[in-house]
């Protein structure tokens, strides 16, 4: 493994926090060994790896053989392929060692309402300020003393330095100075607060034309997790997602492995649906936008700033006991909402768009109206259903499991970040989490965890894909690895499907069939990428590993499959008992 670490200019002491300029050692850590090595212009560390799926964890020091002070840590988990060189993409996380809190302007007059500028300077331990789009190896939380209600922070948490924090004055005449500090985990971190002073004779300057919304507390919804902002290693617009990183807790039905592979418990008639599904020879396709497709239904996921324009947030079409209240870390509805100026919904009818706001809180919405120009404050953002989701990090991905639910922008009521097949994950040959499915057709009954009865029935009279349906690919692992004549993308993909199943949450809508033709899993929308300005991480790889242009154009990835299986009698549908963690 070779880590670079850029060279210290002389003409400023900043770094991003991905260069550690300081970087003298570097201890890196995988599979129960440890190498440790001094560091010059690179970390070199020569290490037998075994082949598999394993996690590496590299720490980065200021002194020689991993001793002084820690500057940054990075952590990922990658499938090691033997007989050939492997990458692995880490990303470091800055670690604080001390913290100034600036506001600007220092001084404003009482009276007039005004939005003043926090900045927050972190240095590391060799005394660099932490610079850039990286996240810190632990976020930094702001603290005000203000306990009048005069003023009030746009957010407290601060995960990476190009955080943008602004303390919004009501012009209220109750306070004469408001101290903004800090804290982090690390007691050792020296804290340098910043203080506003309101007084007369004090300039006052121009209201900022993006006012800070006082969130309303929602009467129609169910509390879940408490807002977080993005953690160490979080995605961000227009870049792929970092390897190994998946959204929502670990306890998610996304992210939870199944614990019996070799014989688990199946739907009562598992067997009579799948004999009627379509993909006897085409074990599963895959719709995205992505390499030219012409079949965009997949779900464009975008992060918004608490600087990125204001917006209210407006249900047109499926909106009965709808809310419009939005309080951070509540499911429910929403009203006034944050979204990045580029963001643009998904291309089909569909028109998903799923906007995770600054505190974490993700913000699902279906049919979408797509804007005429890039977003600005005061727009309003029509849709036809949707819901606030929870906590994007910490939250569970699916609409209805802390509480009722009946909106959702996915019809079984699954999240529209859950699932989805990301670049990152095939090019490291893992994906670790459940697919998100949909169905050609559904049934008219639902099972846990979807949160309603299909619709887009089939129109045959025998046993039918309901919502909610857990399917998993029965072929052991080494038995996928055996496989001829089926690329290593399919192979990453059913061993997602071995380990983790995938759960249907949407229907294509034709209702002309008797039984649905095949079952979908989802690719990351391109639609998240280019209106930024970069090209989709994944056209760029569907190229690079020669994915035929036609056949990804029309959605069917495995159609002209060369295995010879009956892929048919390696899918099982699952018992809800796996999804409700009481098998």
């Amino acid at each position: 493994m070779v880590i670079s670490i850029p060279a210290v200019t002389t003409s400023s002491s900043s770094r991003s926090t991905s260069s550690l300029s300081g970087t003298k050692s570097a201890s890196i850590a995988v599979a129960g060994n440890t190498s440790v090595v001094d560091c010059t212009s690179t970390c070199s560390a020569s290490q037998t790896v075994p082949a598999g799926i394993q996690t590496f964890v590299a720490t980065l020091y200021d002194g020689p053989r991993a001793t002084g002070n820690v500057l940054g840590t990075g952590q990922a988990t990658t499938m090691i392929l033997s007989g050939q060189k492997n990458s692995v993409n880490l990303t470091f996380g800055g670690v604080v060692k001390s913290v100034a809190v600036l506001v600007n302007p220092t001084d404003i007059a009482p009276g007039a309402p005004a939005n003043v500028a926090v900045t927050v300077a972190a240095k590391d331990a060799s005394g660099f300020t932490i610079v850039g789009g990286d996240p810190y190896s632990t976020p930094i939380r702001l603290t005000s003393d203000d306990a009048s209600g005069a003023t009030a922070l746009s957010t407290t948490e601060i995960s990476s330095p190009s955080a943008q924090v602004t303390l919004a004055y009501n012009g209220s005449t109750s306070t004469s100075a408001v101290s903004i500090g800090a804290t982090v985990p690390d007691p050792s971190v020296s804290i340098s607060p910043g203080t506003l002073k309101i007084h007369r004779g004090a300039p006052s300057p121009a209201p900022s034309s993006t006012p800070t919304p006082a969130p309303t507390p929602s009467h129609t919804a169910s509390p879940t997790t408490a807002p977080t902002s993005a953690p160490v290693g979080a995605p961000a617009n227009a870049s792929e997602w970092p390897t190994g990183f998946r959204p929502y807790s670990a306890s998610s039905i996304w992210n939870t492995k199944l614990t019996n592979t070799t014989s688990p418990v199946q739907l009562t008639n598992s067997a009579a649906i799948v004999a009627n599904i379509g993909f006897h020879y085409t074990p599963i396709s895959l719709n995205t936008q992505e390499f030219g497709g012409l079949d965009d239904v997949s779900h464009p996921v975008v992060f918004a700033s608490a600087s990125d324009p204001l917006v209210t947030a407006q249900c047109v079409q499926y909106c009965s006991g709808w809310s419009t209240s939005y309080s951070p870390g509540v499911t429910g509805g929403f009203g006034q909402i944050r979204i990045p100026a580029k963001a643009r919904p998904s291309g089909s009818t569909d028109h998903h768009l799923a906007v995770i706001q600054p505190d974490g809180t993700e913000i699902d919405m279906w049919a979408v109206i797509p804007p005429s120009r890039d977003w600005q404050t005061g727009d309003t953002i029509q849709f036809g259903d949707g819901q606030n989701q929870g906590n994007f990090y910490t939250g569970e991905g699916q609409a209805g499991l802390s509480g009722t639910a009946s909106n959702a922008a996915t019809a079984g009521g699954a999240a529209l970040a859950a699932g989805l097949i990301r670049e990152s994950e095939l090019a490291s040959h893992l994906i670790p989490h459940a697919l998100f499915l949909a169905s050609g057709c559904v049934g008219v009954a639902h099972v846990y965890p979807a949160i309603q009865n299909g619709d887009n029935t089939c129109n045959g009279s025998g046993a039918q894909v309901p919502f909610g349906a857990h399917f998993w690919f029965s072929m052991s692992d080494s038995a996928i690895d055996g496989l001829s004549n089926v690329s290593t993308d399919q192979k990453t993909i059913l061993h997602a499907l071995h380990q983790y199943g995938g759960y249907v949450m949407d229907s294509g809508g034709n209702t002309t069939l008797a039984y649905t033709d095949g079952i979908a899993a989802y690719l990351e929308d391109g639609t998240q990428f280019s209106p930024f300005g970069v090209t989709p991480p994944l056209d760029s790889y569907a190229r690079s590993v020669g994915w035929p242009t036609q056949m990804v154009q029309v959605m069917e990835y495995y159609q002209s499959d060369n295995s010879g299986l009956n892929w048919a009698q390696f899918f099982q549908i699952l018992d809800p008992c796996y999804a409700q963690k009481t098998c």
